[in-house]
């Protein structure tokens, strides 16, 4: 340990370049090669949530939707606490109309980032949809306090 925290594994290091490198060419619009990156940072750390994460993102964006889905989910599973997997994962639920199980992933995103404001409007969305007007309106009132 140092004295900015927990010294990261030379595995977890490696996996971190690559996931940094994939995060350039997905901005370039380089999906395939961002994938390919990503799958480099799993294979250098399979235990690295982020990287599943950032592989449901690419997959995500190239209408692989079921794939997608995994990725969040392994995300969710290698790093219980990585608040984005569960809001990733809640914002592909719901537009697949999933909306209970999205439900639940965005309130556990606001449990882990409680001042991320984004889950709060997506939840309320949610709770609009299933008709729950007083507690999507209570979502969008913290929202604001925020």
């Amino acid at each position: 340990m140092s004295e900015n925290g927990p010294v990261d594994s030379p595995a977890r290091v490696q996996a971190r370049k690559h996931l940094d490198r994939s995060g350039l060419l997905y901005q370039k619009n380089m999906l395939q090669d961002s994938e390919i990156a990503i799958r480099e940072a799993i294979a250098a750390d399979p235990s690295f949530g982020p990287a599943y994460s950032s592989l449901g993102a690419v997959l995500k964006s190239q209408g692989r939707l079921v794939e997608a889905e995994n990725a969040y989910r392994l995300a969710i599973i290698m790093d219980p606490n990585y608040g984005l997997a569960y809001s990733q994962l809640g914002s592909l639920l719901q537009e697949q109309s999933h909306l209970l199980e999205a439900e639940g992933c965005f309130r556990k995103a606001i449990t882990i980032f409680p001042k991320a404001r984004n889950n709060y409007y997506e939840l309320a969305e949610v709770l609009e949809r299933l008709n729950r007007l007083d507690e999507a309106r209570n979502m969008l009132a913290k929202a604001s306090e925020l």
